[in-house]
């Protein structure tokens, strides 16, 4: 399952429901708890401010995981 950066990074609108479904199953699959508490906090942000934070550091966990293999 691929989503691409053009759907989700630099969408000028609002995310579809079935991409935000792809990247929640995307994220399950990893099974990793770190980034499930990220995400988690990302998707129950209640502003968007509070979300553009969250997803920064979702983001930052994700690079450093890779960075980590």
């Amino acid at each position: 399952m691929w989503i691409s950066i053009e759907k989700v990074l630099k969408a000028e609108t609002e995310v579809d429901f079935e991409t935000r479904l792809k990247l929640e199953n995307a994220v399950r699959n990893l099974e990793d708890k770190e980034i499930l508490a990220r995400w988690s906090k990302f998707i129950e942000s209640k502003t968007e401010a509070g979300a553009q934070e969250e997803v920064k550091n979702l983001l930052e966990a994700l690079v450093n995981k890779i960075k980590i293999k």
